[in-house]
C-alpha cells in the first residue's frame, strides 16, 4: 500500500520474504519476460513509494540533490504537479534512485531469485 508505515529497510524486508517465496513457489513455471517486467514495475512502484513519502517541495529537492541530481532537475521534479506514478517514471528520478541504488538499500532482484530458482529443479 502507498500509505504504509515503516522506514524502507523493513518494507523491503516485507517485499524480499514475498517475492522469494512467490518464485520458490512458481519459479520453475515462469517465464523471463514476465519477471523482468514484473520487476520494473516493482522498481517503479517503490520509487513512487519513495516519492510520497517525501511529502514537501524542498523535502524533494533536498533528498534528490543528495542522491547527484543536479539542482535545476531537482527542482523540477518538485515543484512539479504530476502525482506520484507519473513523476516514477521520468528520467529525473531514474537517475537519482536508480535500480542499483535500490538493491544498494536491500531490495533483492527478481532475476537473481529466479536464476537460482532454476538451478534448483
Amino acid at each position: 500500500k502507498r500509505n504504509r508505515s515503516g522506514d524502507f529497510q523493513q518494507i523491503s524486508n516485507e517485499i524480499n520474504s514475498v517475492t522469494r517465496g512467490w518464485i520458490n513457489y512458481f519459479g520453475v513455471g515462469f517465464i523471463k519476460k514476465f519477471i523482468r517486467r514484473t520487476e520494473q514495475w516493482l522498481n517503479r512502484r517503490i520509487r513512487q513509494l519513495i516519492l510520497k513519502r517525501w511529502k514537501r517541495t524542498r523535502t524533494k529537492i533536498n533528498r534528490l540533490i543528495k542522491l547527484g541530481l543536479d539542482k535545476d532537475s531537482a527542482k523540477r521534479i518538485g515543484f512539479s504537479r504530476k502525482k506520484y506514478w507519473r513523476l516514477s517514471k521520468t528520467p529525473e528520478v531514474h537517475r537519482a534512485l536508480t535500480t542499483k541504488r535500490l538493491h544498494q538499500w536491500g531490495l533483492t532482484p527478481l532475476s537473481h531469485l529466479v536464476e537460482s530458482a532454476y538451478l534448483r529443479y
